[in-house]
Formats: structure tokens, C-alpha cells, sequence
């Protein structure tokens, strides 16, 4: 066993895409979490709201905490994210 981080090339096949998964995740997570920040300081911030709303319903399926979020989110603001 090694010490540190390693390369998706030393894991079993079988986890590769598991493991860009969770980097996917990470990221995602790491884009929603200054949003959910801003969304704290500030609850009626739509922007905010939308961009925490879309975290919840793509990346997470989590329409129960998504659709609230969704209804503060202006429809200026929803219709930008249709696009």
C-alpha cells in the first residue's frame, strides 16, 4: 500500500468511473456551497436560490429541497437557466 493520492490508472477498473464520480461531485459540491453561502447571508437572493435549486435537482435528484428554491428564484433567473 502507498502513502498519498493515487492516479485513477492504480485502481481496479471496476472503480475508475466511480472514482471520476466523486471528483465530479467534489466539484459540483464545491460550485453549490458559495452559492448555499451566499444563499444564508441572504435568503431571498434568487440567484443564489437557482443555483443551489439546480445542485439539488441534477446532482443530487433532491426535488423536495429543490422546488423551494426554484419558487424564489425569479423568472428572469429560471429562464436563463433554461437556456
Amino acid at each position: 500500500m502507498t502513502d498519498g493520492p493515487r492516479a485513477d490508472g492504480d485502481l481496479n477498473p471496476a472503480m475508475r468511473p466511480r472514482s471520476r464520480d466523486l471528483r465530479t461531485q467534489q466539484t459540483e459540491w464545491a460550485k453549490a456551497k458559495t452559492f448555499l453561502d451566499k444563499l444564508k447571508a441572504n435568503p431571498e437572493d434568487a440567484e443564489a436560490a437557482l443555483a443551489v435549486g439546480k445542485y439539488y435537482a441534477a446532482s443530487r435528484g433532491n426535488w423536495e429541497h429543490a422546488l423551494p428554491l426554484f419558487a424564489k428564484s425569479t423568472q428572469a433567473a429560471l429562464e436563463q437557466a433554461r437556456k
